[in-house]
C-alpha cells in the first residue's frame, strides 16, 4: 500500500497510517467477505467496491482501499481536521458521547504515535 499512500501529502499519509495501526493493528483485525480480504484497515464504514460486511466497507483491492479512505481523510484534513485530536471524528462521528473519555484519549494517543513520526521526520 505504500506507493498509494505516498501519493498523499505528509499529514494525510500520517493519518492514513496512524489510523490503520490503531483500527486494525496493521491488518491483523479487518473484515473479510466470502473468505476474501476486504483491505479495510481503517474501520471505514462507507461502501467499497465489494459493498459492505459487518457494517464496514469491503474493497476489491488495496489500491481502491487507499484511494477511498485516503480521499476521505484528505477531505477531512482540508476541513482542518488535521491532527489526531481533531480527527477523533473518525472514531466518534459527530459526538464522542457514546465513548468513554479513556477510549477517546487512547485512540488519539495511539494514532498520534505514528502521526508524529511521519509529520515531524525530516525529508
Amino acid at each position: 500500500m505504500v506507493p498509494y499512500i505516498a501519493r498523499y501529502n505528509r499529514r494525510t499519509a500520517a493519518l492514513i497510517i496512524g489510523i490503520a495501526k490503531k483500527e486494525s493493528d496493521w491488518g491483523k483485525r479487518s473484515p473479510s467477505k466470502n473468505g476474501k480480504i476486504c483491505y479495510n484497515y481503517w474501520g471505514y464504514k462507507g461502501a467499497g467496491g465489494r459493498g459492505r460486511v459487518m457494517n464496514y466497507g469491503c474493497f476489491s483491492s488495496s489500491r481502491e482501499a487507499v484511494e477511498v479512505v485516503g480521499g476521505r481523510i484528505k477531505e477531512l484534513v482540508g476541513k482542518n481536521l488535521n491532527t489526531p485530536s481533531k480527527m477523533i471524528v473518525w472514531k466518534c462521528g459527530s459526538s464522542c458521547a457514546g465513548h468513554s473519555r479513556q477510549s477517546v484519549r487512547k485512540w488519539i494517543n495511539d494514532v498520534d504515535i505514528y502521526f508524529k513520526k511521519i509529520v515531524l521526520c525530516s525529508t
